[in-house]
């Protein structure tokens, strides 16, 4: 996805560098019973700049949040996505929570990475799935796959 990071604290949204990023009550007031919540608030593909000026205008309509993780759990990285899984029902309907693909070869890897590029995404986040939650993205149990174009040559 290409949207902005949010770290729902309990009580409170965060930003990747810390900044309150004031939602409105609407978009908060089913969440405020859940376990913390770490993913990205996204509207589409291509939407990014969109995103930007509603957030800046707190015109949050349109906006969903996407989780990937429940940084306050003490369990392996597969064990929270199920608890993840188990909580969506009680979630406002904005809130989703993004599916994970479990890998079964190199193979199947690329032809993952294949069907986003053809989507219009840039590219996935592959997870060590025994790993336990580290705050931040550069932590080794997760890995950006990305295709990048320089100088007509492909690099990975």
């Amino acid at each position: 996805m290409d949207g902005v990071r949010a770290y729902w604290d309990g009580n409170n949204s965060w930003s990747r560098h810390g900044k309150d990023m004031d939602p409105p009550k609407w978009f908060v007031s089913g969440l405020a019973a859940t376990v913390q919540l770490d993913g990205e608030l996204w509207m589409g593909r291509a939407t990014f700049e969109q995103l930007i000026t509603k957030l800046n205008r707190s015109d949050w309509n349109g906006v969903g949040y996407y989780v990937f993780d429940a940084p306050a759990s003490p369990s392996k990285y597969e064990e929270r996505v199920n608890q993840l899984r188990e909580l969506i029902s009680l979630l406002p309907l904005h809130v989703h929570i993004v599916e994970n693909i479990k890998r079964t070869n190199t193979s199947h890897l690329w032809s993952l990475l294949e069907n986003i590029l053809e989507q219009g995404g840039e590219g996935l986040v592959a997870r060590e799935p025994s790993s336990m939650y580290s705050p931040g993205t550069a932590v080794s149990s997760l890995l950006k796959v990305k295709v990048f174009f320089n100088h007509q040559k492909l690099m990975l």
